[in-house]
């Protein structure tokens, strides 16, 4: 389940009104936030737009596609940063996935034998799961 600051999120909406909102994520939580914002959209009255550009978190905001759709806002979900909006038009929402890594790094561990070091990164919404992979490695 993908654990989204639905709490922000309202508050947001509420507060600008937005008729067409412009969606960014990380591609690892794409097919969830879809799923999630889609219904989202209707509860509060609002259409929604996904971006199909490749995601780089906040230095990638897509401003400009906000001006093209004439969207009123862009959305970037799961990019953690320490703030709530950057640029002119987006705002950024944190958000969580439950996703069990183990079994995936069950399948690399025949690929990561005979490295003796290995670097471990991710994405925002994974963010809190890398101690636990980090311990099972």
């Amino acid at each position: 389940m993908l654990d989204i600051d639905k709490n922000s999120l309202t508050k947001l909406l509420i507060e600008k009104k937005p008729k067409l909102v412009l969606v960014s994520c990380p591609s690892g939580i794409l097919v969830k936030c879809m799923n999630f914002m889609n219904s989202f959209a209707k509860e509060h009255g609002f259409k929604v737009v996904f971006s199909g550009e490749p995601c780089y978190g906040i230095c990638d905001l897509g401003e400009e596609n906000v001006r093209l759709l004439g969207a009123d806002l862009s959305i970037h979900i799961g990019h953690s940063a320490s703030f709530e909006k950057i640029g002119k038009f987006t705002y950024l929402i944190e958000a969580f996935d439950d996703i069990d890594l183990i079994p995936v790094l069950e399948k690399a561990i025949p690929k990561l034998k005979g490295y003796k070091r290995l670097g471990l990164c991710t994405i925002g919404p994974h963010i809190h799961k890398l101690d636990s992979a980090k311990a099972f490695l």
